[in-house]
Order: C-alpha cells, then structure tokens, then sequence
C-alpha cells in the first residue's frame, strides 16, 4: 500500500506520508438480534414490502465499531442499476461500482422510517 501511495503520488509531482495506526483490527459487524426483530416491519414498510434477507456475509466494515457501543442494524438498500444480475454486478468497494440513484429515497425513506418508529417505541409486529 505504501509503495503504491508513493509512485502514484511521484507520478503526479506530489510526495506523501503514509502512517497506518498500529493493531486496528475491525470487528465483525454483526446485527444485534433484539434490534434487528425491532426495525425489520419498519425497513419492509418503507421498501413496499420488498424486504430480502441475505445470509450472513464476512465482509469488514468500520461500522461494526458502533455495535461496540450500542445495539446496531446494518443493512443494504439495493443500488444496483436496472438490468445488471445484483448478484453479479460490481460491489460498492469495486473501481467498477455504479449505484442507481433512484435508490436514494428508498434508502432516505428506510433510515427515516427506522429512526421514527424506534422512536415512537414501535415493537416487532
């Protein structure tokens, strides 16, 4: 990583100082049960009933470090473009990442529907 930080930088004229923290090791980002149980008739709410669940992945994700703190729900909104298999198309972390930005109200309206019902005290149905 630092080798390839520099020539890109010498290539452009420009120099840099890399410095990576010692001994970060990012958690498994799980969602807490109790929580997810709570917020799932929320998010299918908002989706019109679209809610998918996957199976577990073993992706690293900084945000696990909230879970660390508090319950904590991570979730997908699905931006893949119509057309592509979901399945197949690049992942968001891909040079090749292409998000539909008609998925931005549905992911505006999962967060807003999620925060208000837990909120109100809202339950699992």
């Amino acid at each position: 990583l630092r080798s390839v930080a520099e020539h890109v930088a010498a290539a452009h004229g420009a120099s840099v100082e890399m410095k990576l923290p010692d001994g970060v090791n990012y958690p498994v980002t799980r969602n807490d049960p109790e929580l997810t149980a709570r917020l799932r008739p929320s998010l299918a709410r908002a989706a019109g009933g679209r809610l998918i669940e996957i199976p577990p992945i073993t992706g690293s994700e900084d945000f696990s470090f909230y879970g660390q703190h508090a319950p904590a729900l991570f979730f997908f909104v699905g931006a893949t473009p119509p057309g592509p298999d979901a399945k197949s198309a690049p992942t968001n972390h891909s040079p090749e990442f292409f998000v539909d930005e008609a998925a931005l109200p549905l992911g505006t309206r999962a967060l807003l529907q999620a925060s208000l019902d837990f909120l109100a005290g809202a339950s699992a149905d």
